[in-house]
């Protein structure tokens, strides 16, 4: 009985195997090696607003002409809607006729009606809106010689944006700090008391302009202003236990000196509390001793009297109730982080790190959320923190999490290479980002068993989420329903698209992941 139903299992996953298309995605063109066709697309747009224009054009290689070409195109998951329908002209051009993404398919058929196509995408917005400059300076005033920043802020139009800072004194001409730049702020030097006019020009991808000039005062330089550089010993975004001492280091600069300091804290809500009155002190030891959120106050007073604050959040939990537990998770598979329920008026937070880092990223904030998701980017040791916080007490758990990739697959790696070493091909190296990008794949494969991803998207834009750079193809294989290594590679060397895939010998590196009876194999160079 149970011979029987494995060679069942093993069948039905032939079947779905050889049913599978094959999909190699180049640089540039799309082509079928069988007839030596091949087709690039150019498309230009007016715009990238309804009512806008694409227009399309196809070159066609090889083959054997004369060519034909057909354009459709589709809105999000929608039907597709015939441009031009096959003929010997090349080009087609279409108006976009409402928002959305927009799929934009090219055709080309050779006399042997041998055919290939190529998508593009396109995202349309809804009204295109008047190009609007809001551009800021960072000071109405300041001193002779210092600088001030323009912060280009446009809207509208039609983006990308380019802009271009000048200035001038009051009769005097304009002098062009920088021109046609993408860099959304520049700074310059006002060397002279006087009143300055600084423009900022934005420029849309059409070609539209608008301008905005603003007004500098530049002051006698009589020294510079008063500026608050104090710091605490720790980065505010680290949870710090209770009972801990913080280093509160006031420091000044500019102004009339000297200077004299002052050190306050307020707990959550509360109201300030003078930890150390002022004087030359430059620094002051606070301990911590309640749990919730403190905020700390460092006042920097010069010989003026003029006074700058500067406030730090540091948020303080209770230390009692932490617990350890490790776990392993196969490489590029995501971990869910589930909290123990506390009850009603409980919220969560969640953070992680490289276990060898000293800080840690938030994944999701303190909320009524029980759950969050982090997946591992590299292979080394990660510590998951969740936060519990009830009546301004805080408890966390701590979950160590050891990315790995499956024993399994370097049994499947010497596979691979005893087919290639068979077939005269050079070896292939087990690539830890291209295994990353399989485990996103094999994880995937549970909700969708295709070469299209979850969410429609073809299987290779797993490298672009990830910034994985490959050059020239890359290639996928997925298999379904078998139970070891020697078992899928079997089906995949009785498939002539995948078989092609693992013998192709542009290939000099593979990811390989499993997930549960769902297989994944990632080829580039």
């Amino acid at each position: 009985m149970s011979y029987s139903n494995t060679i069942k299992s093993k069948l039905t996953a032939l079947v779905l195997i050889l049913s599978l298309i094959l999909l190699i995605v180049p640089a540039s063109t799309v082509k079928t090696d069988a007839a030596n066709l091949s087709m690039s697309v150019s498309v230009t747009y007016s715009s990238a607003y309804t009512g806008g224009t694409a227009s399309l054009k196809v070159t066609a290689k090889g083959g054997t002409s004369p060519y034909t070409y057909k354009f459709i195109y589709k809105i999000g998951t929608g039907s597709w809607v015939t441009i031009k329908n096959y003929s010997s002209s090349n080009s087609a051009s279409f108006k976009f006729p409402k928002a959305g993404t927009y799929t934009i398919r090219s055709y080309v058929k050779d006399k042997k009606n041998t055919s290939l196509y190529c998508d593009l995408k396109k995202t349309v917005s809804a009204v295109e809106t008047p190009l609007k400059n809001n551009s800021v300076i960072s000071a109405s005033k300041i001193n002779a010689g210092s600088s001030v920043k323009i912060t280009a802020k446009a809207s509208g139009g039609t983006s990308p944006y380019t802009y271009q800072y000048s200035y001038k004194e009051a009769n005097g001409s304009w002098v062009t700090v920088s021109s046609n730049t993408k860099t959304s702020s520049s700074s310059f030097k006002l060397s002279s008391p006087g009143v300055y006019s600084v423009r900022c020009v934005v420029k849309d991808y059409t070609g539209a302009t608008k301008s905005k000039v603003m007004t500098v005062t530049s002051y006698k330089n009589t020294g510079s202003a008063l500026s608050n550089t104090s710091k605490l010993n720790i980065s505010t975004s680290t949870l710090v236990e209770k009972g801990s001492t913080v280093k509160m280091q006031g420091s000044a600069s500019g102004g009339t000196q000297p200077y004299q300091y002052a050190y306050y804290y307020k707990l959550n809500s509360g109201s300030f509390v003078t930890a150390k009155a002022y004087s030359a002190t430059a620094s002051y030891a606070l301990k911590l001793s309640s749990t919730g959120k403190y905020t700390l106050r460092i006042a920097v007073k010069d010989n003026t009297g003029k006074v700058i604050n500067k406030d730090y959040t540091v948020e303080v939990i209770d230390n009692t109730a932490t617990s350890v537990t490790t776990e392993t998770l196969t490489y590029g598979f995501s971990k869910t982080l589930t909290a123990d329920d506390a009850g009603s008026g409980a919220t969560y937070a969640f953070y992680y790190k490289k276990s060898s880092d000293a800080n840690w990223q938030c994944i999701s904030a303190y909320s009524t959320n029980k759950t969050a998701s982090v997946r591992p980017r590299d292979l080394v040791s990660y510590t998951a923190r969740i936060y519990t916080k009830k009546n301004n007490n805080v408890t966390y758990k701590d979950i160590i999490i050891k990315p790995e990739i499956p024993a399994a697959m370097n049994q499947e790696l010497t596979i691979i290479n005893n087919y290639r070493t068979k077939a005269g091909i050079g070896k292939l190296t087990l690539d830890n980002e291209l295994c990353f990008a399989a485990g996103v794949r094999a994880e995937e494969m549970a909700s969708k068993f295709s070469h299209t991803r979850p969410d429609g998207r073809s299987c290779f834009t797993v490298l672009d989420d990830y910034s994985i750079r490959c050059k020239g193809t890359v290639g996928e294989n997925i298999a379904s329903g078998y139970n070891t290594p020697t078992d899928v590679m079997e089906g995949w060397m009785n498939s002539d698209g995948h078989r092609a895939n693992i013998l192709n010998s542009d290939y000099t590196k593979v990811g390989l992941s499993v997930n549960g009876r769902y297989w994944v194999q990632v080829f580039s160079n």
